[in-house]
């Protein structure tokens, strides 16, 4: 990752999401949390194109995350996700 790691996720996601961003800012990977909600509605400018996006979501189907990768998928950010749903389609782009 030539840019910094963003995680997002809401609920207890978003908590695990927290740690694991504070986890990779203590080991010197440059990382930040970015709530779905708080994205959508003003701080997408937060994510430049070299930026990796970690999503993490027990469903994989939350509509922040997924009008969020939307975003991130035009703007040219690698997407990760993290989902407890095995049925998920994939959706490599």
């Amino acid at each position: 990752c030539k840019g910094k790691v963003i995680i997002s996720g809401i609920g207890k996601s978003g908590l695990v999401g927290r740690k694991i961003s504070a986890t990779l800012s203590s080991l010197g990977t440059a990382s930040s949390f970015l709530h779905p909600s708080d994205a959508l509605h003003g701080d997408l400018g937060m994510i430049d194109v070299k930026d990796i996006i970690l999503m993490i979501s027990n469903s994989g189907e939350t509509e922040e995350l997924i009008q969020l990768l939307s975003f991130t998928n035009n703007n040219g950010n690698l997407s990760i996700l993290i989902s407890g749903n095995p049925n998920l389609p994939n959706t490599r782009v």
